[in-house]
Order: C-alpha cells, then structure tokens, then sequence
C-alpha cells in the first residue's frame, strides 16, 4: 500500500479519533446500556399488558374515542393502534401537547396515561439512556449535531483504523486476528492488541451501526445514501397529499365513522396480520394512514396505505415507506430496514447480541487509543531522550 496515503489514513485516525473520542464512548456506551432496555434482557422494562380477549371483538375506533372524549376530554387523537390480546395505543400531540394512553380495546377502559410535558412526569432510567445517546444530554438540537457529525468522524476514524490494520506481510497477519499473549505479556502490549485486533472485528458491526444512525441524523447523509441504493430522490417527510374531494359519496360523513370504515377494511383485507395501526387525518389535505405489521419481531415488516380524507379511496404514492413490503426494491427495503440493522434485530438474536458487544468495544476504542497515544506513546519518547 501507498505510504503517503498510509501515512495520511495514520493522521486522519489520530486527529479525528481524538477529536471524536469522548463523543464515541458516551454514544456506545449508552446506547449498549439502552439496547438492554429495548430487548428487555434484564426483565425490567415496561412490557405489553396482556388482555384475554376471551372472544370478544376489538371496539371501532368511533366507540374507544368518544368514551375518551368524555372522561379524558380527549378531542383530536393522532392515532390508534390495535394488537389481539394487548393494549391499544392512542398518542395525542400538538404544539402544547403530548400525551400517550394505554386502553384496553374490547372495553375502552384507560388503563395508563403519560403526559410528557407535564412538570410531574419523571424519565425513567432507559429513557435517560436514549437521551445520552441521542444527544449527550444537552439541550436537544445542540446534542444532536454534536452526535451527528461525531459519529461521521467516527466512521472516517473506522475507515482509516482498517487501512492501518491491513499488515505489510502475511506473517504478520497472525499477529492482527488473533491475541497472542503470554504471562510476559506486559500492559501496554496488551492495550494496543486490543485496539488492534478487537477494533478490526468490532469495525465492521460499527460501520453499519455508524451508517444506520447517520439516517436519522444528517438529512444529506440520508437523502445520499437513499439515491445511491435506490437510484431515486429521497421523498421529502409528509409528500402524500390528499386532495380535496368534496363530492365524494362519504365526504361529509364524520371523521369517527370514516375511522370505523378503514377499521373494518383493515381487518377484512388483512387476515393474517399480527397488529395495525391508523394516523388520523387532522385536515383535508392529509390522509389517512393505516400501517399492517405483518411481524412484530422486526420494524420494517410492514405495509401502508393512504386513503382520500374525503372519499376513502386508496392513494397511489411512491416511496419506500408506503405500499407493501414485498412490491419494495431493494434499496427500499434497505432504508426500511435501517432500525433493525441499527440495533442488529434483523439477524437476531445473535445480531442484537454482536451489535451490542460491538457497541461496548466501541466504547473501549477511544479509551485503548488514548492510552496507547498518551501512555505509551510517551514512554517511548522518554527513552529516547
């Protein structure tokens, strides 16, 4: 390999990886901690109520809303969500509010109500977890870019840590893929072969955790990687519009009763669904959503139809997070799947338990790199003073 460019892929890892390093261990460490809370290893989080249904039959969304509307003053819902045997979900947000509730959907029966604006309501612990990783606990829009462009640094850092790994020989190919130590083996050899030979495994899982991630956080990062793995324009957030259809047979029909139609279709259409939800159109202009998740297990399973807020009739659109799952290319299906590969749950349950080892020896690697650049780099300078 080129030594100029070795030697500039050594800078590039020194610098950034310096630069980026406090970022990298809060980020990893915190988001291992979290992973424990979203796969629930530990048996503490808060899991779905389970409800014998005992054959009975979901209440329509007309029946569970107008009960919330007159004990809980509930007027203008975001969404509902059913699941057979579990609570229903209804969030409510706005500008001045957000409010998430849990209600039982064969009585109507609230059984939890958080108001997360309200001065009494306490995160909890993995809540604390998912705000250290998403932005180092400071206020929202500072962390985040912090976060963001940490993260890009990290992924150059990955990048240049690889080039620098690749041996000059193949003897010393052993010496990078394996840990070769003895009782002699003395502190500081130790710290580098970690960083050495546990950053190479770990690298790989931490690219595609780096990526993922990136999604979310830099919309040119996502709208590049979109075009480059679907060959089209990312659809901007909301582009599904309804047209105003004020003719239609069941226009003027209440927003209640249009819900009950799309309710029952749903059911009809889907049999073999394992849960579903509905976005509740808030104007004329935006349409309803119904999302059909056909497992559970897995995020990106799933598939969406937008109706006419007027006339009901299914709304053609194109984008990968609209229509069904298996019609997708696979770009598409790629950036559906952007949550469960960030978390490893599309290999599971191995992929969530490498993804989170590779997110603790994420964490380790600036620390073994300071070392070795601080420690160790200065002895060696000291003995040749």
């Amino acid at each position: 390999m080129n030594k100029r460019f070795k030697k500039f892929a050594f800078q590039a890892h020194l610098w950034l990886g310096g630069i980026s390093g406090i970022v990298v261990f809060v980020v990893c460490i915190t988001g291992a901690i979290w992973a424990i809370g979203i796969h629930n290893w530990l048996g503490t989080n808060e899991q779905p109520t389970k409800i014998e249904a005992e054959g009975k039959s979901f209440l329509a969304p007309s029946v569970i809303l107008e009960q919330l509307k007159n004990s809980h003053h509930i007027e203008s819902p975001n969404s509902i969500s059913y699941t057979p045997n579990e609570e229903s979900t209804i969030r409510v947000y706005n500008d001045s509010t957000s409010l998430m509730l849990k209600v039982n959907p064969y009585t109507a029966d609230v059984t939890e109500l958080k108001d997360y604006n309200s001065s009494e309501y306490e995160m909890s612990f993995w809540d604390y977890m998912r705000w250290g990783h998403r932005a180092l606990w400071l206020p929202w829009d500072t962390g985040r870019m912090i976060v963001n462009y940490g993260t890009l640094l990290f992924l150059i850092v990955l990048i240049s840590g690889l080039i620098l790994w690749v041996p000059k020989s193949r003897k010393g190919l052993k010496n990078r893929l394996t840990l070769n130590w003895t009782k002699t083996t003395k502190a500081k050899r130790k710290f580098y072969d970690l960083h050495l030979v546990l950053g190479f495994y770990a690298s790989f899982l931490l690219i595609i955790i780096c990526a993922t991630g990136m999604v979310w956080g830099l919309s040119w990062w996502s709208e590049a990687t979109y075009k480059v793995t679907t060959g089209k324009s990312l659809p901007p957030w909301g582009a599904i519009k309804s047209t105003p259809d004020p003719n239609a047979i069941i226009a003027t029909a209440s927003q209640a009763d249009k819900l009950d139609i799309l309710f029952y279709q749903t059911i009809e259409n889907n049999p073999q669904m394992e849960s579903f939800s509905i976005s509740i159109s808030q104007a004329d202009t935006t349409p309803f959503e119904v999302r059909v998740n056909n497992d559970r297990s897995v995020l990106y399973n799933y598939d969406t139809y937008n109706y006419n807020y007027d006339s009901l009739d299914l709304i053609e659109a194109q984008g990968y997070n609209t229509g069904k799952y298996e019609d997708k290319s696979f770009g598409e299906k790629l950036r559906r799947q952007n949550y469960d590969l960030h978390i490893g749950r599309i290999w599971e349950p191995v992929g969530e338990v490498l993804i989170f080892f590779a997110a603790l020896f994420g964490a380790s690697l600036p620390l073994t790199g300071y070392y070795i650049l601080f420690v160790v780099k200065r002895r060696g300078r000291k003995k040749t003073k």
